[in-house]
């Protein structure tokens, strides 16, 4: 999941709350962390998305630019 905003981040955990019930502290950690390494993930597949011979060699910028939004 992620969670690009404090805003979003701060909904993410109301309803992370809301569901978890007595699990609540649990879920709120692997909200956390989760939210944490999204960039750790998220930064090197951009960088192999947009080398050459990959999604923008074949499609252009628009699609490396679409596949990193979603």
């Amino acid at each position: 999941m992620l969670i690009p905003s404090p805003t979003a981040r701060a909904v993410a955990a109301l309803c992370v709350t809301e569901i978890a019930g007595g699990t609540a502290r649990q879920a709120l950690g692997v909200l956390v962390l989760a939210g944490g390494l999204t960039s750790t993930i998220v930064w090197p597949l951009s960088g192999l998305l947009q080398a050459p011979g990959l999604l923008q060699a074949q499609w252009g910028w628009r699609a490396t630019t679409l596949a990193h939004v979603s």
